[in-house]
């Protein structure tokens, strides 16, 4: 059973995303493990059958509807995210809770002190 970092470098390695040490490492695994070896043979033979696949052509309308709503939901973000900005930083809400945090512990030292 190959270990989930073993099934994405002969993954990564069809879509020819492995950097020089991951090759390295990948040559070692084809070189030592047969599920390896059959793995790649599978996921070629996937690659390949879904490049040989036939292309579909979309109307030019249905096009523009995709771009159309994308651009949409793009605004719809953006205003949502104007409306809900925070009033102030996140920053400031960090600083007020640990000034709090210091009063309340100087509060304690100072009470139980002997």
């Amino acid at each position: 059973m190959l270990s989930d970092r073993h099934s994405r470098l002969l993954s990564e390695s069809l879509d020819r995303m492995l950097t020089p040490q991951e090759r390295e490492e990948l040559a070692r695994l084809l070189e030592q493990e047969e599920s390896a070896r059959d793995l790649l043979s599978h996921l070629k033979k996937d690659a390949r059958a879904i490049y040989e696949m036939p292309r579909l052509h979309l109307p030019e309308a249905f096009k523009n509807k995709v771009v159309e709503l994308i651009e949409r939901r793009r605004q719809q973000q953006e205003t949502a995210a104007a409306v809900t900005a925070p009033s102030f930083p996140t920053w400031a809400g960090l600083a007020i809770a640990a000034l709090v945090l210091g009063a309340v512990m100087l509060a304690t030292f100072l009470y139980f002190r002997p």
